[in-house]
């Protein structure tokens, strides 16, 4: 379950994290685990126009973020909470990518265009 929930502890401290579901053929995902350093969740859904992505890192962690755009979108509108002052970029296959995200709860979507 992990696996699709997409929670990967990059660092031996458990410090540094990335979060990038698979999303396959599956409409939502709820998963997550506890550390020393506090728990990591990761709950998404998906309806073939919207991915909506809400997760829970500790805080004084940093990770990486990889949003699908839904269906078969080749472009999408990403919105959410907590983004001011981070970057986000669009690779060529159909995701969002935030890196360097401190670590605390977060809510993102995105609504294909």
């Amino acid at each position: 379950m992990i696996y699709v929930a997409g929670i990967q502890l990059l660092s031996g401290a458990r410090a540094t994290w990335a979060i990038v579901p698979q999303v396959g053929d599956l409409t939502r995902v709820d998963a997550g685990f506890s550390t020393s350093l506090g728990g990591f969740s990761s709950k998404w859904s998906t309806n073939g126009t919207e991915f909506r992505l809400e997760i829970s890192t500790p805080e004084g962690t940093t990770g990486t973020v990889g949003l699908s755009f839904p269906g078969n979108y080749t472009s999408a509108v990403l919105s959410g909470t907590n983004l001011d002052g981070v970057v986000v970029t669009a690779d060529d296959w159909g995701k969002y990518w935030i890196e360097d995200l401190a670590g605390g709860d977060r809510e993102f979507v995105v609504v294909g265009v």
